[in-house]
């Protein structure tokens, strides 16, 4: 997927690259600019992204991951109305003047393969950097 991604009229400020790593293309104060891993079965990264999408009327959802666990603590994050408000409102979605397009890095810590702690790390606003 991410070749397809890096088609799309928008720049991902968290990025996978080819070693497994998170690659965060323009860190703000506080955040690193790499989040890797040794080991993706006991802790890894996910990110959840809403972009533009190609029609104006229409959104992206990109949720990527390193490993199983991140990829399902990614989904639990967006379809969990619960947890999904939570993000909504650490991000500060949804308030006057508020971006509207977004990706957020999730750190998750997994359990026999399953994501046993999912904690917020970072987001960045989408749309002043699209291509």
């Amino acid at each position: 997927m991410n070749p397809l991604l890096q088609r799309l009229p928008f720049e991902q400020d968290f990025e996978l690259d080819a070693a497994n790593n998170v690659v965060n293309r323009r860190p703000q104060p506080g955040e690193q600019p790499l989040y890797t891993t040794a080991d993706h079965r006991e802790k890894t990264y996910a990110v959840i992204g809403l972009f533009p999408g190609l029609r104006p009327e229409w959104d992206i959802m990109v949720l990527t991951a390193h490993s199983e666990p991140g990829i399902l603590a990614a989904v639990g994050q967006v379809t969990c109305a619960e947890s999904a408000r939570a993000l909504v409102q650490r991000m500060g979605l949804g308030r006057p003047g508020a971006a509207r397009h977004y990706q957020v890095l999730l750190q998750v810590a997994a359990d026999r393969g399953e994501p046993a702690k999912t904690e917020y790390v970072a987001h960045h606003s989408i749309g002043a950097h699209l291509r």
